[in-house]
């Protein structure tokens, strides 16, 4: 599954007057008969009928679009999933229909919008890693593919030694050399599986497991594009169950992440002590974007934005109070937005990254939002 693609896709529905439904499910337990994000969705349900179905066009297309997730949840939703996303619209000519499973159970959401809501998702992608383990020993290797928190694929190598004779022709010498040589051959094997595995499936993380002998003649044979890719050495035997594997793989990833983030905050906090290519808080971030400068925009899984506008004339994001005319064109329609949510989709749509972080203290005193720029 190409998660960016959808992502990327989703971000690019220009806002309509029909309702965007975004459904967020932690769908496990539902192999057994055990719905409980139904409960979630009724009450929802239940509020918007209450507050918002009273007739017309905006209705109908609401539950035309009810009637294509309900339908997906009962016949589509498999056994092995544990959290899924549905987006759907209905409108004539401009219909959309998007449904994701995944491994990993997910919080329940359900909003209606203008526009997809695809920051949940975007901070889903970043904190569910794609890597890849192999582990090995002498005579075998297993490499697993992870995905969304769950094993998507594996592959498994054999050692394969030739049949040779020895009484008496050759030396211990000679029979020791032949060993290694063989247990040589065999990693490059392995190393040349992982290497076109990675390349093949787009992996750009890998977690090496096994005892230390074997880890350390391993680390002597990977060529130096996988050695800037190995994150971890894990103490896993091949016999080690795939919860475990999992678990402990994760858990380095964790790690990572938490580095990762320090190392992006660090780069931001640079550019703006010396005045260079970075903004913080909501306001300074909104006008970067509305004038294309931002390159990534970092948010906290935390941030709550402020009341948020997009002008109907010349279509930049406002903040600020409602009734106050537009900063930029004095226009005085302003159509309210989920600004946490524009931000994130119009810097997609511009070609920019986003880069979630999670809680930290001095991010979240600047106002839990900022950028790094192309340009000043």
């Amino acid at each position: 599954m190409n998660l960016i693609k959808h992502i990327k896709v989703l971000a690019a529905c220009e806002p309509t007057d029909a309702p965007f439904i975004s459904l967020y499910l932690n769908t496990r337990g539902s192999d057994s008969g055990n719905r409980q994000y139904e409960f979630a969705i009724q009450d929802r349900l239940s509020f918007f009928e209450k507050e918002f179905l009273n007739g017309g066009e905006w209705e109908k297309s609401f539950k035309k679009s009810w009637q294509k997730i309900e339908q997906y949840l009962n016949d589509n939703l498999e056994l092995k999933s544990n959290g899924a996303v549905l987006f759907a619209r209905s409108q004539p000519g401009n219909d959309f229909f998007l449904a994701l499973q995944f491994p990993l159970p997910l919080e329940n959401r359900f909003v209606v919008d203008r526009v997809p809501h695809v920051f949940p998702l975007v901070q889903f992608l970043e904190n569910s890693h794609h890597y890849m383990v192999m582990i090995s020993d002498s005579q075998k290797a297993k490499i697993f593919e992870i995905q969304f928190g769950g094993i998507k694929d594996i592959q498994q190598i054999e050692k394969a030694e030739e049949e040779k004779s020895f009484r008496g022709e050759w030396t211990r010498m000679h029979y020791q050399n032949w060993k290694k040589d063989q247990t040589k051959k065999f990693i490059k094997q392995k190393i040349k599986v992982l290497s076109e595995l990675m390349q093949r499936n787009d992996v750009k993380h890998l977690v090496l497991a096994g005892d230390e002998v074997m880890l350390s003649r391993i680390k002597k044979e990977l060529p130096k594009r996988l050695q800037g890719q190995v994150l971890d050495f894990a103490r896993l035997g091949a016999r080690t169950d795939e919860h475990q594997i999992l678990r402990q793989t994760l858990e380095a990833f964790a790690d990572f992440e938490r580095i990762e983030d320090i190392d992006t905050l660090v780069s931001l906090r640079r550019e703006l002590l010396t005045d260079g290519l970075g903004v913080m808080g909501t306001q300074a971030t909104a006008e970067a974007l509305n004038a294309g400068k931002i390159d990534e925009l970092i948010v906290a899984t935390e941030y709550e934005a402020p009341p948020g506008w997009r002008c109907d004339n010349c279509d930049f994001l406002v903040t600020g109070s409602a009734g106050e005319p537009c900063q930029y064109c004095g226009h005085r329609v302003l159509k309210p937005v989920n600004l946490k949510d524009e931000l994130v989709r119009r810097t997609l749509v511009s070609g920019a990254s986003v880069e979630t972080i999670m809680y930290n203290v001095w991010f979240m005193r600047q106002g839990g939002v900022g950028a790094l720029l192309r340009y000043k």
